[in-house]
């Protein structure tokens, strides 16, 4: 069944559709997992599209319209129209289509950061607080006279013991035994009103790392709920590794990629598109005039909506408890904090396998092997063995240059931490590298490539030039051992560069 933002040829221009005519501009884009530079045409018959469409237009705000050709799996045409934004503070009306993602915060995700960041400040105040700064050191201490005391409570006992045995007034020792009940009193009673403060900057940090947790949450499954995953389920790329700063404001608003979005959505053909301004004309935009894509918004967005090209991630390996998968690059492993980096390999995933946990993760560049646990005991149990280590990760790289060694143990920090890296040259013309960490830092590789051997990885956007349609790295193989059966399981997977 068609949409109702589709309206055939005939019925828009009421009775006999014009001829096609002749290419009056064309538009390019690249598709990100081919290369290929895609191209949509603006046509004489799109811009008389335009045209009849502007003879239904009210006076508005000044805004971009636009109206896109398709062609739908029957061979029928029809026409597609889009406004740019809001119109009538609106971005949805009857008969037009809707922006491809609502990136504009809700109310609730709004209110919900500025308490996140609120939160964030007062645990980082009470954080470097001297209470808390030297909570340990001052325990250490009420410890060590505690026991001093106990020692020397515990003498004096013994030696009323021996004089009791020897005869000595028994009211006199029990006086003493009072007076070192009452200093045994008097200490716990002082430690405890020097302890309290800090107990109380423990509890709030608790209670805030608690609600931070429950927010955390909440914003999570608000996030998640209004990203339509249907809309990217098999889309050959993702609004994060298009925009990895953040897509700006606007993204997914404009007339081209509302249109094509749409298209692609509900299996229609791109056949021509025209945009236009109607309204007050202004330095930049003149009334009635077309224009192309914009430059920041669409242009990046062109050749992923063109494609016809779909994804698929590969399972290498399955069972009741744990899943294995082949990440592309350019797809986050889990969902980010943000409307625009929902798309993740658990978002399209879930839908086939039910709800699944992260054990580990792959930068958004970095393609290769990612374990996913199908319930929370499997989850523990393979992180238990991340945490000791006895997980083997094997990566293979294309570096900018030859390392000047063939093989190799790097031990250098990354982030102040202590992290240990293998490798090992495997082609010395492709300059392909084997990698293996063996910890676990966050951009590990990339920085002991980069900074260590001074030979980064070809499409490192951060250590190294870029270039390149993307980043060569990809962890082709896991070593471990079976999270409820022990049995040790070797999972490797093809490198695609």
């Amino acid at each position: 069944m068609l949409p109702e933002e589709f309206v055939p040829l005939s019925r828009f221009f009421r009775g006999t559709v014009p001829e096609v005519g002749s290419i009056t501009a064309l538009f390019e884009g690249v598709c990100p997992s081919t290369g290929q530079t895609l191209t949509l045409p603006r046509t004489e018959l799109a811009e008389l599209a335009a045209r009849r469409l502007i003879q239904l237009l009210p006076e508005s705000e000044p805004k971009m319209f636009g109206v896109l050709l398709v062609r739908t799996e029957r061979g029928e045409e029809g026409v597609l129209r889009a406004f740019s934004g809001k119109l009538n503070g609106s971005f949805h009306h009857p008969g037009w289509v809707p922006p491809m993602l609502e990136l504009s915060p809700s109310i609730l995700e709004i209110s919900t950061k500025q308490r996140l960041e609120e939160m964030k400040r007062q645990l980082q105040e009470l954080a470097k607080s001297p209470l808390y700064r030297d909570r340990h050191m001052v325990r250490s201490r009420w410890e060590e006279q505690s026991k001093a005391l106990e020692k020397r409570l515990k003498g004096r006992k013994k030696g009323r013991d021996l004089h009791r045995a020897a005869g000595f007034s028994e009211e006199e020792l029990a006086a003493q035994s009072k007076h070192d009940s009452r200093e045994k009193r008097e200490f716990k009673k002082n430690m405890q009103a020097a302890l309290e403060p800090i107990r109380q900057v423990e509890e709030k940090i608790g209670t805030l790392k608690a609600e931070r947790k429950s927010l955390s949450r909440a914003l999570q499954a608000e996030l998640h709920e209004r990203f339509e995953v249907e809309l990217w389920r098999e889309a050959p790329w993702s609004l994060a590794s298009l925009f990895p700063a953040g897509p700006p404001t606007g993204t997914g608003e404009c007339c081209a990629p509302k249109l094509l979005h749409f298209a692609r959505l509900h299996h229609l053909k791109p056949l021509a598109l025209a945009e236009f301004w109607w309204g007050e004309s202004s330095l930049e935009r003149q009334r009635g005039e077309f224009y192309p894509p914009c430059e920041e918004r669409c242009q990046p967005l062109l050749g992923p909506l063109l494609t016809e090209a779909a994804l698929r991630i590969p399972v290498v390996y399955h069972d009741a408890h744990l899943l294995v998968v082949d990440k592309p690059s350019g797809l986050l492993t889990v969902p980010g904090r943000q409307n625009w980096n929902q798309d993740s390999i658990i978002n399209r995933l879930e839908h086939e396998w039910g709800e699944l946990l992260p054990v580990h993760r792959l930068d958004l560049e970095t393609s290769g092997l990612v374990i996913l646990a199908r319930d929370p005991h499997t989850h523990g149990r393979l992180q238990s063995q991340f945490a000791e280590r006895s997980v083997k990760k094997v990566y293979q790289a294309v570096l900018e240059r030859l390392p000047t060694s063939t093989s190799g143990e790097i031990k250098a920090a990354v982030q102040g931490k202590s992290s240990t890296s293998l490798f090992r040259l495997l082609d010395e013309h492709e300059r392909r590298v084997e990698l293996e960490p063996l910890t676990g830092r966050t951009h590990q590789l990339r920085v002991h490539c980069a900074r260590d051997l001074q030979c980064p990885i070809q499409g490192d956007t951060i250590y190294g030039s870029g270039g390149g349609a993307r980043l060569k790295l990809h962890a082709r193989l896991l070593e471990f051992e079976h999270p409820i059966s022990g049995a040790p399981l070797r999972l490797e997977t093809e490198v695609p560069f």
